[in-house]
């Protein structure tokens, strides 16, 4: 899980991770590892999307996290506010979005 959101707050540009993280998460990554798992191991129980999808809710803290240690050498860097801010701020509204859609998902 901490992968996940360390891939998509470190290396996955702003614009396409607000526009596409319910969609990578929810149907591209889950159901990929889905399709994996059980032509690994065909008779394995494994968890729905929808635990998967609390699962990631509950850790999307880890991306604001992810941003913000990402981001400490521009914090250096005189005038670098703005970017620092805005990059914080996109994270922010990022993982609010996807706690907001994960809750009419979950229940």
């Amino acid at each position: 899980m901490t992968d996940l959101l360390q891939f998509l707050f470190a290396c996955v540009d702003q614009d396409v991770r607000q526009s596409f993280i319910a969609d990578f998460i929810c149907s591209v990554y889950y159901d990929n590892f889905a399709k994996t798992v059980a032509s690994l191991s065909p008779g394995l129980a494994m968890f729905t999307k929808k635990e998967f999808i609390r699962e990631v809710a509950l850790r999307m803290f880890w991306g604001f996290l992810v941003t913000a240690v990402s981001l400490e050498d521009l914090w250096r860097t005189e005038g670098a506010g703005r970017c620092v801010r805005s990059s914080l701020v996109a994270a922010i509204r990022d993982i609010v979005q996807f706690k907001l859609n994960a809750e009419v998902t979950i229940k």
